[in-house]
């Protein structure tokens, strides 16, 4: 008769043992490495499952080289964006039998490269990054251009990078909504920012910028503030000064001002709000707020594919993926 000990770990033989097969055919199964019938695969699965069977990734990462397992490193995992963008990635990642090491550096260049050296250390078989970084040579020392770790970026551009990278364009979705305030009467427009070093609050506030000179607007520097922290005290400043119309555009100032609004009482309909949010944000009670949408979902398939495909193919040209965000109008209008 069959039996196991409680008190100790289950393995792959224990397993075997249990469905009456070999071993050989249980990694088969977990691995979805080489076909196995289905009536036995399912007798495989049903096993692990009674035994509550989980495998030692780190043992097999020293037989095989492979941990099965990708860094992913963002700045600011409290941010909305960058939860949906983890969820996403490892969702896609499980379904390729991989599991997900994530890292938040807190917008820390130091914290950055000290996960780096740790996830590069053995731990993991790629890497995924949204950077703090605008320059790649502090990165240099721990990311060689001809390193054995594949590496794509995301959604923030690194200067002079010599890796793979995706990143969502906001430029024409931001003139679009400013060009849609000017053309509904608003002049006084406020624009509200996040880090002003990194690539999409530079490339946002340029579209801002230019949508209101075309249109014979002048620049009111007191309009645009930076806000890297919260912003409800600038939101105030904004709507004292006159602006008839703000555009908050990063998610997490987004979510901010929406706050902002409902806690003081104040429509869209009174001062226009644009909000930058994923695609995946639906709210049927804010039909009208404009909003530039970000393609989340794509963001995150294009990341992994651009990462299995180095892992694929090493040698082959650099990627850069540029993705499009997207303008949208009221529900309510026409």
């Amino acid at each position: 008769m069959f039996k196991i000990d409680n008190y100790n770990k289950v393995t792959i033989k224990d397993v075997a043992a249990r469905a009456g097969v070999s071993t050989a055919t249980v990694s088969n199964v977990i691995n979805n490495s080489t076909p196995v019938k289905e009536k036995t695969k399912e007798l495989v699965l049903k096993t692990i499952k009674e035994l509550n069977y989980h495998p030692d990734r780190m043992a097999r990462g020293f037989k095989t080289g492979k941990t099965h397992t990708i860094g992913l490193i963002v700045p600011d995992i409290s941010n909305n964006f960058f939860a949906s963008l983890i969820e996403n990635i490892e969702s896609i990642l499980k379904e390729r039998n991989y599991q997900v090491l994530i890292a938040n550096t807190h917008e820390s260049a130091k914290t950055e490269l000290d996960i780096i050296k740790l996830f590069t250390s053995g731990m993991v078989d790629g890497l995924i990054i949204a950077s703090s970084m605008t320059e790649y040579k502090p990165l240099e020392g721990v990311l060689p251009k001809n390193g054995r770790i594949p590496v794509v970026f995301l959604e923030r551009s690194v200067n002079n990078c010599p890796f793979d990278s995706v990143m969502i364009s906001d430029y024409a979705s931001t003139a679009q909504s400013v060009e849609y305030l000017i053309e509904n009467g608003h002049k006084k427009i406020g624009f509200l920012y996040g880090i002003n070093t990194i690539s999409p609050c530079i490339e946002r506030l340029n579209a801002y910028k230019a949508t209101l000179l075309k249109y014979h607007i002048q620049i009111n520097d007191s309009y645009i503030k930076n806000v890297p922290l919260y912003a409800f005290g600038e939101i105030k400043n904004l709507i004292d000064e006159g602006c008839t119309a703000i555009v908050a555009s990063t998610n997490k100032v987004t979510i901010d001002a929406i706050m902002y609004y409902l806690n003081n009482g104040i429509s869209f309909d009174k001062i226009q709000l644009v909000g930058y949010l994923n695609d995946s944000f639906a709210s049927e009670s804010m039909t009208n707020m404009l909003s530039v949408l970000h393609p989340i979902k794509e963001l995150a398939s294009h990341a992994v594919k651009l990462l299995f495909n180095r892992m694929a193919n090493p040698s082959s040209n650099i990627k850069n993926t540029v993705l499009l965000s997207r303008f949208v109008k009221p529900q309510n209008t026409k």
